[in-house]
């Protein structure tokens, strides 16, 4: 009777998919960006004459805002509609870093990577 109870319980439920499969995207998506410089940095390190620690930076900029506003999003998911809220970060981020990739001077990279965060 046992087996039964733990053979139901693992079974999702009727919307599971609708409700988490987003959420997986938007997380997936999320960390495909966050981990996107740094393997770039022999390449950016060549092609703009910067140094790692300013690369370095170039990173920080991104992982700080990306911090300090969950929380604000947080919020804003509680007033507004999650999948919209979801949208929207995940299109800011994009854009960002379309931004960042049509090659301007690495100056203006770090405030594009601290919008995208």
């Amino acid at each position: 009777m046992s087996s039964n109870v733990a053979i139901a319980a693992s079974v999702p439920r009727p919307g599971f998919f609708r409700i988490v499969a987003p959420i997986v995207v938007g997380h997936f998506c999320s960390h495909w960006f966050q981990y996107l410089l740094p393997p770039l940095f022999p390449l950016l390190h060549v092609a703009y004459g910067v140094d790692y620690v300013q690369l370095g930076i170039l990173v920080t900029a991104f992982y700080i805002p990306s911090g300090l506003v969950q929380t604000f999003a947080g919020l804003i998911v509680d007033r507004m509609s999650a999948p919209r809220v979801l949208a929207c970060g995940i299109t800011l981020l994009a854009c960002s870093f379309l931004a960042i990739a049509a090659g301007p001077a690495f100056v203006a990279m770090v405030p594009l990577a601290a919008l995208a965060g």
